[in-house]
Protein backbone atom coordinates (compact mmCIF):
# COMPACT_ATOMS: atom_id res chain seq x y z
CA UNK A 1 0.00 0.00 0.00
CA UNK A 2 2.82 2.32 0.48
CA UNK A 3 4.81 1.79 -2.33
CA UNK A 4 1.63 2.73 -4.46
CA UNK A 5 1.81 5.83 -2.10
CA UNK A 6 -1.60 4.88 0.12
CA UNK A 7 -1.93 5.55 3.71
CA UNK A 8 -4.56 3.16 5.43
CA UNK A 9 -5.08 5.60 8.38
CA UNK A 10 -7.42 3.03 10.55
CA UNK A 11 -5.51 0.12 11.10
CA UNK A 12 -6.64 -2.03 13.74
CA UNK A 13 -7.23 -5.98 14.37
CA UNK A 14 -10.93 -5.85 12.88
CA UNK A 15 -9.33 -4.74 9.38
CA UNK A 16 -6.73 -7.84 8.94
CA UNK A 17 -8.22 -10.47 7.39
CA UNK A 18 -6.51 -14.27 7.00
CA UNK A 19 -7.56 -15.15 3.29
CA UNK A 20 -6.98 -19.23 4.28
CA UNK A 21 -6.20 -20.98 7.06
CA UNK A 22 -2.86 -22.77 5.81
CA UNK A 23 0.59 -23.04 7.71
CA UNK A 24 1.24 -19.66 5.86
CA UNK A 25 -1.92 -18.13 5.75
CA UNK A 26 -2.06 -14.84 3.62
CA UNK A 27 -3.46 -12.18 5.06
CA UNK A 28 -5.50 -9.22 3.65
CA UNK A 29 -6.16 -5.47 5.03
CA UNK A 30 -9.47 -3.93 4.31
CA UNK A 31 -11.69 -1.00 5.08
CA UNK A 32 -10.01 1.82 3.05
CA UNK A 33 -12.88 4.28 4.08
CA UNK A 34 -10.29 6.58 5.61
CA UNK A 35 -7.27 6.07 3.54
CA UNK A 36 -5.63 8.73 1.31
CA UNK A 37 -3.18 9.00 -1.36
CA UNK A 38 0.11 10.90 -0.50
CA UNK A 39 3.17 11.70 -1.90
CA UNK A 40 6.32 10.62 -0.07
CA UNK A 41 7.16 14.24 1.23
CA UNK A 42 3.48 15.27 1.29
CA UNK A 43 1.54 15.21 5.21
CA UNK A 44 -2.11 15.11 6.06
CA UNK A 45 -3.45 16.58 9.40
CA UNK A 46 -6.65 15.23 10.31
CA UNK A 47 -7.39 13.37 13.25
CA UNK A 48 -8.64 9.69 11.85
CA UNK A 49 -8.73 5.94 13.33
CA UNK A 50 -9.34 4.35 16.12
CA UNK A 51 -8.00 6.02 19.53
CA UNK A 52 -6.16 2.35 20.35
CA UNK A 53 -3.99 2.18 17.20
CA UNK A 54 -4.41 5.43 16.46
CA UNK A 55 -0.51 7.02 16.32
CA UNK A 56 0.32 9.59 18.87
CA UNK A 57 0.64 12.72 15.87
CA UNK A 58 -2.75 12.03 14.53
CA UNK A 59 -3.88 12.17 17.70
CA UNK A 60 -2.58 15.51 18.39
CA UNK A 61 -3.77 16.97 15.08
CA UNK A 62 -0.41 17.13 13.96
CA UNK A 63 1.27 16.51 10.75
CA UNK A 64 0.91 12.83 9.39
CA UNK A 65 2.31 10.15 7.24
CA UNK A 66 2.95 6.40 5.63
CA UNK A 67 4.87 6.06 9.57
CA UNK A 68 1.10 6.46 11.60
CA UNK A 69 0.65 3.19 9.71
CA UNK A 70 3.70 1.70 11.43
CA UNK A 71 2.64 2.65 14.91
CA UNK A 72 -0.60 1.19 14.02
CA UNK A 73 0.74 -2.28 13.02
CA UNK A 74 2.64 -2.16 15.94
CA UNK A 75 -0.13 -1.82 18.30
CA UNK A 76 -1.74 -4.28 16.37
CA UNK A 77 1.25 -6.85 16.98
CA UNK A 78 1.46 -5.84 20.46
CA UNK A 79 -1.65 -6.74 21.44
CA UNK A 80 -1.93 -10.29 19.17
CA UNK A 81 1.30 -10.99 21.59
CA UNK A 82 -0.03 -9.80 24.82
CA UNK A 83 -3.58 -10.73 24.21
CA UNK A 84 -4.30 -6.73 25.26
CA UNK A 85 -3.93 -3.22 24.55
CA UNK A 86 -1.03 -2.01 26.45
CA UNK A 87 -3.58 0.57 28.51
CA UNK A 88 -6.63 0.11 30.20
CA UNK A 89 -9.49 0.47 28.14
CA UNK A 90 -10.52 3.91 29.52
CA UNK A 91 -7.46 5.99 27.96
CA UNK A 92 -8.55 4.47 24.54
CA UNK A 93 -11.07 7.77 24.59
CA UNK A 94 -10.81 11.46 23.82
CA UNK A 95 -10.90 12.53 27.22
CA UNK A 96 -7.82 10.74 28.42
CA UNK A 97 -5.89 9.86 25.18
CA UNK A 98 -3.49 12.68 25.67
CA UNK A 99 -2.56 11.68 29.32
CA UNK A 100 -1.92 8.20 27.33
CA UNK A 101 0.69 9.58 24.81
CA UNK A 102 2.66 10.67 28.30
CA UNK A 103 2.97 7.44 29.75
CA UNK A 104 5.82 4.62 28.37
CA UNK A 105 4.32 1.24 26.91
CA UNK A 106 4.65 -1.85 28.96
CA UNK A 107 7.15 -4.28 27.76
CA UNK A 108 6.73 -6.23 31.75
CA UNK A 109 5.83 -9.31 32.76
CA UNK A 110 6.05 -13.05 31.56
CA UNK A 111 4.93 -12.59 28.22
CA UNK A 112 7.61 -10.36 27.55
CA UNK A 113 9.79 -12.35 28.57
CA UNK A 114 9.20 -15.09 26.80
CA UNK A 115 9.37 -13.16 23.70
CA UNK A 116 11.72 -12.91 21.10
CA UNK A 117 13.77 -10.30 22.30
CA UNK A 118 14.20 -9.15 18.49
CA UNK A 119 10.71 -8.81 18.28
CA UNK A 120 10.30 -6.36 21.53
CA UNK A 121 13.52 -4.57 19.83
CA UNK A 122 10.90 -4.18 16.55
CA UNK A 123 7.73 -3.42 18.77
CA UNK A 124 9.53 -0.54 20.91
CA UNK A 125 10.80 1.36 17.41
CA UNK A 126 7.29 0.96 15.74
CA UNK A 127 5.81 2.47 19.12
CA UNK A 128 8.33 4.88 19.51
CA UNK A 129 7.22 8.58 20.09
CA UNK A 130 10.57 9.74 18.35
CA UNK A 131 10.11 7.62 15.27
CA UNK A 132 6.66 9.96 14.91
Amino acid sequence: MHRVGLVHRDLKLMNVFMVDTSAMPRVKIGDLGLSCKLKNDETIIKKAGTYAFMAPEVILNQPADFKSDVWSLGMILYTIIASRLPFASDFYTESKVKQMLKMDIPFEGSVWEQTNPDCVDLLRGMLSHDQC
